[in-house]
């Protein structure tokens, strides 16, 4: 920081002309990427207005604190990543933004025309009990697994029900435990994270499980494999129960 111009720092507090100055300055000092990192209250000129001005003079990206930074870039049309680096010393930054992306969900309503064919699909079914599942950009690969990440509603009944089910999908792709995991395997949220949501007529089983068709445990592709308990499937996937085993072998 000492070698830019003497009052060009605390000319950038006061004017988003020097915010661009300071970026251009720096920007002939190093080759390396630059993440100009804006707070909300965009040094007293707004987000929105430093965030272009940084990018005017030269930053690669622009980087947030949070998710209310993030919301209002992305309002003015910046996408900003939030950088885990900038939260609190000793808190969890998953925890942290998963607990504000999942309000945000809550509180922000659906788009009117997103929520009517939503409903006017589950009417045309006749408004039966139904399962709210994901389906993720990120679903088993084959060197992660993102089993039981999103969230899964069964019988889930009513078109009020419905809406927040779908919402809760949603959210459940920046759950504390999704976030840290994509982290953990390197996958950038995102490039990586995107979640469809299915709304399917709930099959009301009696008996439910998953079929392996190679041993989980030993990886033999000769050997199928059946995880079953009573009632919905959700107790065998979300390890609710412990489910019973079968398992044959294709080998003669």
């Amino acid at each position: 920081m000492s070698r830019l111009p003497a009052g060009v720092l605390r000319e950038a507090t006061i004017d988003v002309g020097a915010i661009a100055a300071n970026v251009r300055h720096l920007r002939r000092l190093t080759d390396s990427e630059m993440i100009a990192v804006v707070k909300a209250d965009g040094y007293g000129h707004g987000a929105v207005r430093s965030a272009a001005a940084a990018l005017e003079g030269g930053a690669s990206r622009i980087g947030v604190a949070d998710i209310g930074e993030a919301l209002a870039l992305r309002r003015g049309g910046i996408m900003a990543p939030i950088l885990a680096w900038l939260h609190a010393p000793g808190a969890s930054f998953a925890e942290a933004a998963s607990a504000g992306i999942g309000t945000l969900f809550e509180d922000l309503p659906l788009p009117d025309d997103l929520a009517e064919a939503i409903l006017a699909t589950y009417r045309s079914l006749g408004a039966p009990p139904v399962a709210v599942r994901s389906s993720a950009t990120t679903e088993d690969l084959p060197g992660a697994s993102f089993a039981g990440q999103q969230a899964t509603s069964l019988n889930v009944r009513g078109e009020d029900e419905l809406l927040g089910a779908v919402r809760r999908c949603w959210a459940s792709l920046w759950s504390a435990r999704a976030i840290a995991y994509r982290k953990r395997q390197g996958f950038h949220h995102e490039r990586a994270a995107a979640v469809a949501v299915v709304v399917q007529r709930l099959v009301p089983a009696e008996v439910s499980g998953v079929l392996f068709t190679a041993n989980p445990v030993t990886g033999a592709r000769h050997e199928l494999v059946i995880n079953a308990a009573l009632g919905l499937g959700e107790a065998v996937v979300g390890g609710l129960t412990t489910p019973t085993a079968l398992s044959w072998t294709t080998r003669p």
